[in-house]
């Protein structure tokens, strides 16, 4: 975790930690990565089973 000294040279995450509690900011975190590797993901699968001819002939 953050060390408290780190903490008081920074507004911001005493301010995050003042709103959210730890397992509530860990969940959003979580949800913030699955949705990341998602949005990746999904447009990526879609990629790479287009054929490369058809790839080269849109360009």
């Amino acid at each position: 975790m953050l060390r408290r000294d780190v903490l008081e040279q920074s507004d911001v995450f005493g301010f995050v930690l003042d709103v959210y509690r730890a397992p509530m900011a860990a969940v959003l975190v979580l949800a913030g990565l699955v949705i990341a590797v998602a949005g990746a993901l999904i447009p990526a699968r879609g990629a790479a089973r287009t054929p490369i001819a058809a790839v080269l002939r849109s360009e």
